[in-house]
């Protein structure tokens, strides 16, 4: 008896599907994107990105490690840089650079 392609395909796919929910970390229901971090919030880095590039590197050399607190002051216009507070300072993150970053929101 042969197997029909289409079942092989749907056994595959819910295979897929069942490695990628159980490699996918847990996330804290009050943890977001850095990049997606409301304006004049307070909350404690949790989730840090590998040291893979330069300037990831010196994100952390300065002060961004887990436990750090952070402050979103402001957004730059059109999707521009963060600026932000970490650790007494002050920095400015491009988009990118802080979508790396997960944070961990303060009541």
């Amino acid at each position: 008896m042969q197997i029909p392609p289409q079942a092989i395909s749907n056994q595959i796919n819910i295979l897929i599907m069942s490695i990628k929910t159980k490699m996918r970390p847990f996330r804290h229901p009050k943890e977001q994107r850095l990049s997606d971090f409301p304006c004049g919030k307070e909350g404690i880095l949790r989730t840090l990105p590998a040291p893979t590039s330069p300037e990831v590197l010196r994100l952390l050399e300065m002060g961004m490690v887990d436990g750090s607190l952070i402050k979103l002051l402001r957004r730059g216009p059109f999707g521009g840089p963060l600026h932000v507070a970490v650790c007494g300072t002050q920095l400015c993150l491009r988009q990118k650079e802080a979508a790396l970053f997960f944070v961990q929101w303060i009541d």
